[in-house]
């Protein structure tokens, strides 16, 4: 896989434009559009790419086996489960017991 596809495959991931990916990574539209192409091989703003797609420089330039950022170290746990979720539709308002506890 070239840069050209890594970088396109990264940007399709996140759902971005060409250029909501090159505002965020403060280049022109037109300089992202040849990175994509394959015009350009080696962008000088590689480190800025690489932040705008959440993954990392050397993954971009290289094809390393190395792990977009945002899912190094992380574990996707849920806050509360859903049974949670559904008593909080039968549970009192925080207002009312604060003023039965006279804090307010």
């Amino acid at each position: 896989m070239s840069l050209a596809n890594r970088v396109k495959s990264r940007r399709d991931a996140l759902r971005l434009i060409q250029t909501d990916a090159a505002e965020k990574s403060d280049i022109r539209q037109q300089s992202w559009a040849s990175i994509e192409d394959g015009s350009t091989k080696k962008p000088r703003n590689i480190i800025s790419i690489a932040r705008a797609l959440e993954c990392d420089a050397g993954w971009l330039m290289m094809g390393d086996n190395i792990q977009p950022i945002h899912d190094i170290n992380t574990k996707k746990l849920p806050l509360i489960n859903y049974v949670q979720a559904g008593n909080l539709v039968h549970s009192v308002p925080i207002t009312i017991v604060m003023v039965n506890l006279g804090i307010f």
